[in-house]
């Protein structure tokens, strides 16, 4: 009798072409299903950067999407019977990614990378999915005790704002914020990274 816990699909590959920043296409590199769900170790790695949007259903539901920034490797731990993989390139080179899928329990943590260049005003960021907190880095952290990092309720009420030379080491605590925004100076370069309890 057939396994009905056994995914359709567990290993993928795919070369991505060199990118144009901020990143290249998407890129499906698997589309699995079981009849029933377990838990999975979702292994992703490539020779250079890149990010996944990995989507996982234990049930008939709309997947759960996350967006995840990997350097060069990462595993996620789910409990699917469908799962989704797309990825994109944030390199300037060619790219081989990969992906494996084993049976198994894992508590895993991944990181989210967005990245701009200061305006002197707050900038909006998407707050990921699974984010529990945020850090900001800057090109020149001379720079840090002008910045800030602030955080918004769902209802827009602005209920924190940290200078970025006091986030600690473990980053501002994302909690049930609705908007998280950066307010670097002029012209200097920064990337936030949220890490993610995934």
């Amino acid at each position: 009798m057939a396994n009905p816990c056994e995914l359709s699909l567990r290993f993928a590959r795919e070369r991505l072409p060199p990118a144009s920043a901020p990143a290249g296409l998407d890129v499906e590199l698997l589309a699995a299903e079981a009849g029933r769900p377990a838990h999975r170790i979702v292994e992703l790695w490539g020779d250079a950067p890149f990010e996944a949007t990995v989507g996982w259903s234990a049930g008939t539901s709309r997947p759960k999407d996350a967006v995840v920034s990997v350097s060069r490797g990462t595993r996620l731990g789910v409990f699917a019977r469908t799962l989704v993989v797309k990825v994109r390139n944030t390199s300037t080179v060619e790219n081989a990614v990969a992906l494996a899928v084993s049976d198994g329990f894992l508590i895993s943590r991944n990181l989210r990378q967005l990245s701009g260049t200061g305006d002197g005003t707050f900038q909006e960021l998407p707050v990921p999915a699974y984010a529990e907190t945020l850090g900001l880095h800057l090109a020149d952290p001379a720079h840090l005790s002008a910045a800030r990092i602030a955080l918004e309720d769902g209802f827009g009420v602005r209920g924190a704002i940290a200078a970025g030379d006091a986030q600690g080491d473990s980053g501002v605590p994302i909690g049930a914020a609705g908007r998280a925004l950066v307010l670097v100076p002029n012209g200097v370069p920064w990337r936030v990274v949220f890490h993610l309890s995934l």
